[in-house]
């Protein structure tokens, strides 16, 4: 491959993506016959090829309803091929339909890799319906409440291949995001601390837990780890403890409303996400029922 950049998948500024012009012809999205994906310039010239490294393991059972092996394998991605379309042609494809955008993906035995190898490699195919087309999808094929080894994994991944066309927030398709991506601190602070969080298997699994279980032990385990931002079971009125958890994380803004609390008199609220938990879930926010935790969101910088 021509360019042999290392890039993340996944940076400050959001998943890479390919911009493409046109869909892809029917004939191009045939799974290839043969039992092995063709080397990568054999590719059709409507696809755009990657090479993962390291390479991105999956759960074992995505070797059954994406890559329709007879059998659970364990299974590794090393490459990723992308293309724009709006209905695939021959073959069986798993769609995995996120909010406002569809995306159709296969695997197959992989017959080239740029990093050692690991479990039964494979190839990622896959086919978006917007002529944006993002590698997201090798997040959302491990599920962070069952998985979350592999897919925090996916966030510290590079590829080398082609230059993206872009970076895009998933999070920013819901809410107004000019006043935070644009925020002096954003990069080099809140955007990598999210990174951080997406990139630590036990964070990531609580901070996918606390959307669907906001039960108080699991909003204690998100304050113990930065995501939750008052501490469950204090004393009614103590906000000693969400305070210096404030100060550590430098959260201004939650700083000041538990001062204005105290000053009123008034007992601590139920809590929400801190600014960096909230920030790592706009990367995902795709995947989740983001319209029901917004209220839940610090989104707000100073």
């Amino acid at each position: 491959m021509a360019e042999e950049e290392f890039r993340h998948i996944l940076t400050p500024g959001g998943w890479a993506f390919w911009r493409f012009s046109a869909p892809a012809p029917p004939a191009d999205t045939e799974l290839p016959k043969a039992e092995r994906a063709p080397p990568i310039d054999e590719m059709p010239p409507s696809w755009t090829c990657i090479l993962l490294w390291p390479s991105v393991s999956l759960p074992m059972y995505r070797a059954m309803d994406v890559g329709l092996h007879a059998k659970t394998l364990s299974t590794s991605i090393t490459s990723v091929c992308l293309t724009y379309g709006t209905e695939p042609s021959e073959g069986t494809w798993f769609t995995l339909e996120l909010q406002t955008r569809a995306y159709h993906l296969a695997i197959l035995p992989d017959s080239v890799a740029a990093t050692p190898l690991s479990q039964f490699s494979h190839r990622l195919y896959i086919i978006c319906e917007t002529e944006a087309c993002d590698l997201s999808p090798l997040f959302a094929l491990s599920n962070p409440l069952d998985f979350p080894e592999p897919a925090s994994r996916v966030v510290r991944t590079y590829f080398i291949g082609s230059e993206p066309d872009g970076r895009w927030i998933p999070g920013c398709d819901f809410v107004q995001c000019d006043d935070i991506i644009t925020h002096s601190e954003f990069e080099q602070s809140y955007a990598r601390g999210a990174l951080d969080i997406l990139a630590d298997p036990e964070r990531l699994n609580v901070l996918f837990r606390l959307i669907y279980d906001q039960s108080q032990k699991t909003r204690e385990e998100g304050f113990k780890r930065g995501l939750w931002t008052v501490k469950p079971g204090a004393p009614p009125g103590d906000m000693w403890p969400a305070m210096q958890d404030a100060v550590k994380r430098r959260d201004l803004d939650q700083l000041k409303d538990l001062i204005g609390l105290a000053e009123q008199g008034q007992p601590a609220k139920r809590g929400q996400f801190t600014i960096t938990a909230s920030i790592a879930l706009l990367y995902v926010a795709h995947l989740l029922p983001f319209e029901r935790i917004k209220e839940l969101l610090r989104l707000k910088l100073r």
